[in-house]
């Protein structure tokens, strides 16, 4: 397929997904009012996310990139995993745990360590200790900080584990270093503004067969967990605002007998104020055809809700999609609401901080 419709692309797209059976008694909202009901939703939801980009904390890794040259978007990270989740490759959580890096002309390599430490004047990071066995890195936390040359801010990784595993590739052999354990912590003016720990067990293919994440950045936190045997594993995961649920699922995952995609799912995902009900045939839909839009809707049944209400909003269904830039056609997810007309979903949920951007598609 053209456009990759995986299942995961899919809850990235709608935010929040409940596989379960629809409530017939919920009311029907009609289309004028299903529009008004999606524009408030996604306005709240990136406002929260908004906050989130918006703390001291976020903020410090954000300007920490640009100091490095990483040119890292977190934003862009988050939908990488999102889009990833189904081979648990755990990429943003793992990214620097696991590769050799470059701060501008500095090698920095997490599994052998150090202490690093950014140089003002120069405007790269100096090996300052080599003598301790676990990474550190030292600089000024913001714009503010940076303008009074003050490295008040410090990112230590400890207790770094990792597992190397082989993976056979077209082109040849490849090996990965992937992380079973680490210990992260961010301090800013000497306060600990950040804890993360995270274990894993991985089996030979690269697979987690357990894994554990704890996270804790006030007001935020964060729990993750991953169990499971044979082909069948199971994940939660809660998004917490101080006392607040933002976000959390709860899934059951089947694999194919290659353990390398998705075959079914089950379970929710849910994101306030929506939620949206049903089931996703991952496998099947990824091999229908390049534009076979009645192959894809019959492999999925999802149904859209304001959870709060319990107002049914609309379907998710593939339409197509003509794009006047590319001038070309191909497959998007719409919602589909009760007279039949239809939005795709990207005119909701593709924003410029509070503005519309109409007609960008979300998939390239």
């Amino acid at each position: 397929m053209k456009t990759p419709i995986k299942l995961f692309t899919l809850l990235a797209l709608t935010l929040s997904i409940s596989f379960y059976g629809c409530d017939k008694d919920d009311d029907v909202a009609t289309a004028e009012d299903a529009k008004v009901e999606l524009e408030a939703a996604t306005q709240e939801i990136f406002y929260n996310v908004a906050l989130m980009m918006s703390t001291p904390q976020v903020e410090s890794m954000m300007f920490l990139s640009q100091l490095m040259g990483l040119e890292i978007e977190l934003k862009s990270a988050a939908m990488h995993v999102i889009y990833d989740v189904e081979k648990y490759n755990m990429i943003t959580a793992s990214q620097l745990l696991k590769k050799k890096f470059y701060s501008r002309s500095t090698l920095i390599d997490p599994l052998v360590g150090g202490e690093y430490t950014y140089n003002f004047s120069t405007g790269e990071f100096d090996l300052t200790n080599s003598e301790i066995d676990y990474l550190s890195l030292i600089y000024p936390a913001n714009q503010q900080a940076y303008g009074a040359q003050q490295n008040n801010a410090n990112i230590v990784v400890t207790n770094l584990e990792y597992v190397e595993v082989e993976y056979n590739e077209e082109w040849g052999v490849e090996t990965e270093f992937i992380p079973t354990n680490a210990d992260i912590e961010m301090s800013i003016d000497d306060q600990t503004v950040m804890t993360l720990n995270y274990s894993a067990s991985i089996n030979d293919e690269g697979m987690p067969t357990a894994t554990n994440i704890n996270m804790n950045m006030n007001p935020y936190s964060m729990t993750l967990g991953l169990s499971g045997s044979g082909s069948s594993y199971n994940s939660t995961m809660s998004f917490r605002m101080n006392n607040e649920t933002l976000l959390s699922y709860n899934l059951n995952f089947s694999y194919t007998s290659s353990m390398d995609y998705i075959n079914t799912v089950s379970g929710s995902i849910e994101a306030s104020p929506l939620r949206f009900e049903g089931n996703v045939n991952a496998e099947a839909l990824d091999n229908c055809g390049e534009n076979d839009i009645n192959c894809m809707n019959n492999n999925i049944d999802v149904e859209v809700f304001q959870s709060a209400k319990d107002l049914y909003l609309g379907q998710l269904e593939f339409r197509m999609y003509y794009d006047d830039f590319w001038e070309e056609e191909y497959p998007e997810l719409a919602i589909v609401y009760e007279d039949g007309t239809f939005d795709f979903l990207f005119d909701f949920l593709e924003m410029d901080g509070f503005g519309k951007k109409r007609g960008t598609p979300f998939l390239n």
